[in-house]
């Protein structure tokens, strides 16, 4: 049903003070179980100048991420012509975090 879909997962916080782990990518498999999206894996951060929250990227390359559908808090599908398909273009034109700026403690990393 999901298969070859566009997909934006917001991902279950393992701690209150956790940051958002967020997966973009496209549906490759679909199980009763899990997802299998190939894609990358985001961090929502907060801009210092604007206070805008974004969302940028952790790794530098797509890869293949299994997703259990009990770490998903949220998910959408991705249409063309939406204003998703909009946020998901510049979500990927950012430039991915560094090592220190990602809160590898906290996160899911």
């Amino acid at each position: 049903m999901l298969t070859d879909s566009k997909v934006r997962l917001i991902c279950r916080r393992m701690f209150k003070d956790a940051p958002i782990q967020i997966i973009r990518g496209t549906v490759v498999e679909e199980t009763n179980n899990y997802l299998k999206i190939e894609g990358k894996l985001y961090q929502q951060v907060i801009d210092e100048d604007t206070g805008k929250k974004t969302e940028k990227p952790i790794d530098k390359e797509n890869k293949t991420i299994f997703v259990p559908f009990h770490s998903i808090r949220f998910g959408e599908v991705i249409e063309e012509g939406t204003e998703s398909e909009i946020l998901d273009r510049e979500a990927k034109r950012e430039k991915p975090l560094t090592r220190t700026e990602i809160k590898e403690e906290e996160g899911i990393l």
